[in-house]
């Protein structure tokens, strides 16, 4: 059997003019992915790892000796440096959130992590310090943020209805428009049910389009009825997109939905004020027929009376003159 230490056996030579413990500290160092360094009571830095050389494209050996004025604007090296002082005077550890500008100059969020440590014989030595980088990250809840605010501004403004509803058609948000076009106060609409303010008319072609989205994953243009408070019916115009899972699978939907009662109503009337319009000329036709009839009789009539008359009154004359050519 082979008694050969494993760990000895597989001992890498150290580099030359390094004990074991310092190489064994700077490897441990390197292998942390954060950007570490450490640094003397003065400021001065006594070390870093692998992750600090890259975030400040400096080497350790180009860094060794500098403080944070060398490296950071006035400004900024001023703020981490008053940190450091007081961190220095009650000892224990700090973290905080920073901008600081990074090589290229541009400002970046980071939180800071940094603590005291102290020599063999107990005296304080200097501090500690780790960087997260949390510039995107912050970023991303700042535009997170954003659209949420977004979202709110506009569903508080708008007064088309706006729900997002699970794969069950059960309402996860409900904007405040519900209760601006619908009447029913926010307590009032969370009792009700999937289909409960839908006419039962149209509540077979919201379960189809509904299907449809969670199924497909495909965009749906309905119509439907939805009860008022009073009880009156309202038409709306909805559209329903699927919101997708990371998955790639329609986990919620967004249902729009806009009130079209007015031009439902104005096109009703429209439709009747044609028909009336219609029936007005078929009767004025009827009119100018009847007209066109009754002077077409009249015209012959009054021929025949014209002369009729004017034989009536010539006709005393003309036989008088006939007696005097007979006499």
């Amino acid at each position: 059997m082979d008694n050969t230490n494993p760990v000895t056996a597989a001992r890498v030579p150290l580099p030359e003019g390094l004990d074991t413990p310092d190489y064994l500290l700077q490897t441990i160092l390197d292998a942390i992915p954060y950007p570490l360094f450490y640094k003397d009571r003065q400021g001065r830095f006594l070390g870093c790892n692998r992750a600090f050389e890259a975030d400040r494209r400096q080497t350790r050996q180009e860094l060794l000796g500098k403080t944070v004025f060398d490296i950071l604007p006035p400004e900024e090296a001023r703020a981490l440096d008053l940190k450091d002082q007081q961190l220095l005077l009650s000892g224990g550890s700090e973290t905080f959130l920073t901008t600081v500008t990074d090589p290229s100059m541009s400002p970046r969020q980071i939180i800071v992590c940094k603590a005291s440590f102290n020599h063999a014989d107990g005296a304080q030595a200097g501090l500690v310090t780790t960087i997260l980088d949390v510039h995107e990250q912050k970023m991303a809840e700042a535009a997170l943020r954003q659209s949420q605010e977004l979202l709110s501004t506009i569903s508080r403004n708008v007064l088309d209805l706006m729900a997002i509803l699970d794969p069950d058609g059960r309402r996860t948000y409900t904007s405040p428009s519900y209760s601006t076009v619908l009447g029913y106060s926010p307590e009032q609409l969370d009792r009700f049910g999937p289909m409960d303010l839908i006419h039962p008319e149209d509540q077979a072609l919201i379960r189809t389009a509904l299907a449809n989205v969670f199924g497909r994953g495909i965009q749906q243009n309905v119509e439907c009825r939805l009860q008022h408070k009073s009880g009156a019916w309202l038409h709306f115009e909805c559209i329903a997109n699927p919101i997708t899972h990371p998955t790639g699978q329609p986990s919620q939907a967004l249902i729009v939905g806009r009130d079209v009662t007015a031009r439902r109503e104005a096109e009703l009337e429209r439709k009747q004020m044609e028909v009336q319009l219609r029936h007005a000329q078929k009767l004025e036709s009827i009119g100018s027929l009847a007209a066109g009839i009754a002077h077409e009789i009249n015209t012959p009539t009054q021929y025949i009376g014209d002369n009729t008359s004017f034989l009536g009154s010539a006709l005393p004359e003309i036989l008088d003159c006939l007696e005097a050519q007979r006499r």
